[in-house]
């Protein structure tokens, strides 16, 4: 056994040689950093003090929801928003952003503002849209500060009703003209469009008050002149079989809705084979026909939305025509034309055109596409049908 002093007196010179090691490593670095260049020195200064934000900044936004920010909301700009029906689960928590998008640093790649969240409660994957560039957020603003007369940067909030277009909306209500050109969905807007939107409308101040009050309007029109596309997915609902995302709600310039899978940008450097491949679903470059039904002897029309969505062509509108219009099978006496519109057809259209089986075939065809060519041969008899009358009209006009 090694005696006690010869043991500390072992330790205590190998401790003291890694002192020595440790001052001669810091004394050949401390002379090395004097022999840089200042401009050198200022580099790595700034490389560190770069480097501490980055790693600040990170655990920042990796510890922090910003979803409780009403900054990073923009709920400030409401009635210039799209909404406020989400934000107690924002504020309340529930909802957190999640992966990459809760990295702030990140946001100037992510020009779309498109990011993930996960709702705590239900472990649901949703998707976070500001429905705009910043870049094009900010001009729609400085645009709606010049219609109020007032300087770039205006408070958007208080001067919305004060804009030509605003004060019109708050003294005559919500018009077609106001919509018109927006967008695709207002190409051609309606009084019945603009009606359907509101009874769907669920960003309302009032949610339980049919009535929609000026502050909704204002909200709907600063939406529609962003990007209607929330205006769509609420009159246009998944529920309803509309193959859209589920709308869940708004919170300032954010709305929220159902992952539907993965951007199609994450594909950009994915290989060739896999992006030519992209959600291409089996027989999705065959027609779709649709089934008959005999719906018991009612006038109906069955088909299937998933069928519809995987295919690229599909015979249903031709097959609504001929089977609730058309033909016998439209027998639907509240629509006042049992029988079809094409009842009593005369002989010369039975027998010359063979109108009376071609649209039997375009119903209930016998043969793969033959809705489809069904569909020609009933147009190219009708038009030949209809110069026939009109040569008759026109002869017994001379007699």
């Amino acid at each position: 056994m090694i005696p006690d002093h010869v043991r500390n007196r072992r330790s205590g010179s190998s401790q003291n040689r890694q002192m020595r090691n440790v001052r001669v490593v810091v004394s050949d670095a401390a002379a090395t950093i004097r022999r840089l260049s200042w401009r050198t020195k200022c580099f790595l200064l700034a490389t560190l003090c770069l480097s501490m934000y980055i790693y600040g900044s990170l655990i920042v936004s990796l510890t922090r929801n910003h979803l409780v920010d009403d900054a990073f909301l923009q709920t400030d700009k409401c009635p210039a928003c799209y909404g406020h029906s989400l934000c107690w689960a924002f504020k309340d928590n529930q909802i957190k952003l999640k992966g990459w998008s809760q990295v702030r640093l990140l946001d100037f790649v992510n020009i779309k503002n498109v990011h993930f969240a996960e709702h705590s409660e239900h472990g649901q994957t949703m998707v976070l849209k500001k429905l705009a560039h910043d870049k094009e957020l900010d001009e729609i603003d400085e645009k709606l500060c010049q219609d109020a007369l007032r300087p770039v940067g205006c408070d958007i909030a208080r001067v919305l009703m004060r804009t030509n277009t605003g004060d019109e909306i708050r003294r005559l209500g919500l018009l077609p003209k106001h919509l018109k050109g927006t967008a695709s969905m207002f190409s051609c807007p309606t009084y019945n469009l603009i009606d359907k939107v509101m009874e769907s409308y669920k960003e309302k101040l009032k949610p339980d008050n049919p009535e929609v009050m000026t502050r909704d309007k204002l909200q709907l029109y600063v939406t529609a002149i962003t990007n209607p596309e929330p205006l769509m997915l609420q009159t246009f609902p998944s529920s309803d079989g509309w193959p859209f995302p589920e709308y869940y709600g708004a919170c300032g310039r954010f709305i929220a809705v159902s992952y539907e899978g993965e951007p199609l940008y994450n594909y950009y450097n994915a290989p060739w084979p896999k992006r030519v491949n992209l959600m291409k679903k089996p027989l999705w470059n065959q027609l779709h026909e649709n089934r008959f039904d005999e719906c018991d002897g009612k006038n109906c029309l069955t088909f299937s939305t998933e069928d519809l969505c995987s295919r690229m062509e599909s015979d249903l509108n031709y097959y609504a025509v001929c089977r609730n219009l058309l033909s016998k099978y439209a027998n639907d006496a509240d629509l006042g034309m049992p029988s079809g519109l094409l009842h009593d057809m005369p002989n010369f259209a039975v027998d010359d055109w063979d109108l009376e089986h071609l649209l039997n075939e375009c119903v209930h065809p016998t043969a793969t596409e033959g809705r489809l060519k069904a569909k020609e041969r009933i147009i190219h008899a009708l038009e030949n049908l209809r110069n026939v009358e009109d040569s008759r009209d026109a002869a017994h006009r001379i007699s």
